[in-house]
């Protein structure tokens, strides 16, 4: 359901085709809301319907006909609406399915090797997050010499840059901490003679 005001809040920008407002959804805000194209296309379908999206058909001679979809105003409403109560989804925040730490939680019964290599690899891939978010740490969206809500908008989208960098960043040094402290449990363990890095 919550994708669907992520799209209306794009929209709420500038007006798009489905296949640019996809390219846009992944450049701004898919590292913290992701979303697959079919998802996009279908909720645009939905949202017409319900009269929060309108489109029109401008014709091309070269290529094909673009769809164009832009906001309505009870699009704008709903829109607003929903950024109005925060309390709504205040108890999604604390619901989670992590793999990672499903894993993790049962390593005691695993090689020590694959806890290891897990960690490892969440290390790598979460750094490299935190770097695309650096490089990345741009206007999603440029200025309008009309656009009076600009800086406004930049502001706030910083805030969501920062905590991708600061969530990303703080999963990298925990798993980099969770592996040394592997590492000493297995020297403990070579040091009282044992070496047993699986138990059962």
């Amino acid at each position: 359901m919550s994708l669907r005001y992520g799209l209306l809040g794009l929209l709420n920008y500038k007006s798009m085709t489905g296949y640019d407002l996809d390219a846009f959804f992944k450049k701004t805000i898919a590292f913290f809301w992701e979303a697959k194209t079919s998802q996009i296309y279908r909720e645009l379908s939905s949202m017409e319907a319900d009269g929060w999206l309108s489109s029109a058909i401008e014709i091309q001679t070269d290529r094909p006909n673009k769809k164009i979809y832009s906001i309505t105003d009870k699009g704008r409403k709903e829109l607003k609406d929903w950024l109005s109560r925060p309390e709504d989804d205040i108890e999604q925040i604390l619901k989670t399915k992590n793999l990672m730490m499903m894993r993790i939680f049962f390593g005691g019964d695993s090689e020590t090797e694959s806890a290891k290599k897990l960690l490892t690899l969440c290390r790598d891939r979460y750094k490299e997050a935190a770097a695309k978010i650096n490089v990345s740490d741009k206007k999603p969206v440029e200025a309008d010499a009309k656009d009076k809500l600009f800086d406004r908008r930049e502001f706030y989208w910083k805030m969501t840059a920062d905590y991708g960098k600061g969530f990303y960043k703080a999963v990298a040094k925990w798993s980099e901490d969770m592996l040394k402290l592997i590492e000493r449990e297995e020297d403990s363990q070579k040091d009282k003679g044992g070496g047993k890095t699986k138990r059962g």
